[in-house]
């Protein structure tokens, strides 16, 4: 039977801190630490408070989500591990999985897992390098073979790493995160959210940083659909010039924006554009996607923004 600390959290004049019932004492600051090591299942070093003294122990608030999430986890707590899926090695996935295990410890993550689906030995370097950062792959089951046989390990299958995640990003090209919803997410019922990339239009809640985090609703909004880079700059770009800052939501009339992109990324090697490239009005009413992405956007925050319209053109760079 495991045994549980309750902790009761009280405010000091300074900072949050934190005490265990049934003791008086001293605080317990940040130049006064006593530290043991403890290992984990993998063996892995982690510093620890020493509660053993039997003095009281407070924390600042500084330490106290640490000691929280050290407590939870290693001393038999109820909390679930935080773990972050990342379902493409792509564009836009490859950095996201190398900055989330860069910053995990920051950003509160346990583990980071990524799928990926075709063994390639021209992506062995990136999928091992991946790995070597703490991140663990995951692919099909049929697939699991091929990936072995050139050297990279996966350690969980496809939908077995997204049902254990707390929060899903997919990264994949246009089309696949609506089918992966489909196939994989609707049945993963304990997953607290997915994430999609600009494309994925239908995904879920339309999302962009700064714009309309107001409209998030926790518990509620499990799918959200972050929209693409150039969607986000027209927003900014409405909000900050024709909103006031959103001070004055009834003050634009209308707005028509072109968009000059670049042809494609650098680490991309088809659809070059050899010369600047027209794009096509593929929306009647709004032009190009990125002003209907903007109009769905601001209607999240019920604001009624009907004439917005955008063009865009490729131009012969692979820079921004």
């Amino acid at each position: 039977m495991r045994h549980h600390r309750h902790l009761d959290v009280v405010s000091g004049s300074s900072d949050r801190i934190l005490a265990l019932p049934g003791h008086t004492g001293r605080v317990f600051s940040r130049n006064d630490w006593r530290l043991n090591y403890d290992r984990d299942r993998s063996h892995r070093h982690r510093l620890s408070p020493n509660l053993g003294s039997g003095k009281p122990v407070i924390f600042p608030g500084a330490m106290l989500a640490q000691w929280l999430r050290w407590e939870t986890r290693y001393r038999g707590g109820s909390v679930m591990s935080r773990i972050v899926h990342v379902i493409g090695t792509g564009t836009i996935g490859e950095p996201l999985i190398g900055l989330l295990c860069h910053l995990k410890d920051q950003l509160g993550i346990d583990e980071v897992t990524f799928n990926k689906r075709t063994p390639l030995y021209t992506d062995r370097s990136k999928v091992r390098t991946l790995l070597e950062k703490g991140a663990l792959l995951s692919t099909a089951q049929e697939t699991m073979s091929g990936f072995e046989k050139l050297g990279m390990r996966p350690s969980f299958t496809t939908r077995d790493a997204i049902e254990r995640s707390s929060v899903v990003i997919d990264c994949t090209p246009s089309g696949s995160g609506l089918a992966n919803k489909e196939e994989y997410f609707s049945s993963a019922n304990d997953v607290k959210g997915f994430i999609a990339q600009g494309s994925e239009f239908g995904f879920g809640k339309m999302y962009a940083r700064g714009i309309n985090d107001d409209a998030l609703v926790p518990g509620l909004d499990r799918y959200l659909h972050v929209v693409s880079c150039n969607t986000h700059n027209l927003a900014a770009i409405i909000k900050t010039m024709a909103l006031g800052n959103g001070e004055m939501p009834d003050n634009l009339v209308s707005a028509d924006f072109v968009c000059m992109r670049r042809a494609n990324d650098v680490s991309q090697d088809a659809g070059f554009s050899p010369s600047p490239q027209v794009c096509k009005h593929k929306d009647e009413r709004f032009g190009t996607h990125h002003a209907r992405d903007a109009y769905h956007l601001f209607q999240t925050q019920n604001l009624d923004y009907p004439r917005l319209f955008s063009s865009a053109v490729k131009l012969n760079s692979q820079y921004m």
